[in-house]
């Protein structure tokens, strides 16, 4: 799948994966890689203790520490070519067009989340394995464990719609995660500590 059709999943992701995708990029850039890959996309994401991956992970008994840990041992594996520019890998474009058919298929929603992410990749016959590659502990993921709990593994997290964003669903995006605007994403934070508090 082309990069250019990824934009469209693009759209449908929430904020926090959208900025987590813009923060895999800018590190993939600093570490001189070629491509931004589903690894870095990840570490990102689980960088939240509260992200949708984190909490499944918790779910199962399994260590988020010991999982950033060999994602970032993984990194720092990789070549140095220092790209002006790192194109999307096509594991990490393969990720979001699974996630779509999971957010959409199975949870009958509009919006990806990272569990979304998360479900598309253990299904996927090529990504599973990539998944156990990057991290052992990531491996130890089960499928039907994660499907069977639903959205209950996921209480708390940071990507729960608020009640706007349920009321308002499918809100027209910038251009790219590049454009995201930060004092933006300091008042989303905002809001949601304030919600969870209540």
């Amino acid at each position: 799948m082309p990069e250019y059709t990824f934009q469209k999943y693009l759209s449908k992701f929430n904020p926090f994966l959208e900025r987590s995708l813009t923060d895999g990029m800018a590190k993939a850039q600093v570490n001189g890689h070629e491509a931004t890959s589903l690894a870095h996309w990840l570490f990102e994401i689980l960088s939240e203790k509260e992200s949708d991956i984190s909490l499944s992970l918790a779910h199962q008994d399994l260590n988020r520490g010991q999982v950033l840990h060999e994602l970032n041992q993984y990194l720092e594996g990789r070549p140095i070519v220092s790209a002006p520019d790192p194109a999307l890998h096509q594991n990490l474009i393969d990720a979001g067009k699974n996630a779509w058919d999971v957010c959409s298929l199975h949870f009958s929603e509009s919006t990806i989340r990272s569990g979304h992410v998360l479900l598309g990749a253990l299904d996927d016959l090529k990504l599973n394995p990539i998944l156990g590659r990057y991290s052992r502990e990531l491996g130890k993921l089960s499928t039907d464990l994660l499907l069977s709990a639903g959205t209950k593994a996921w209480e708390g997290s940071v990507e729960t719609p608020t009640p706007i964003e349920l009321a308002v669903p499918n809100t027209p995006k910038g251009a790219g995660p590049s454009l995201a605007d930060p004092k933006s994403r300091s008042e989303e934070r905002r809001v949601r500590k304030k919600s969870r508090s209540r």
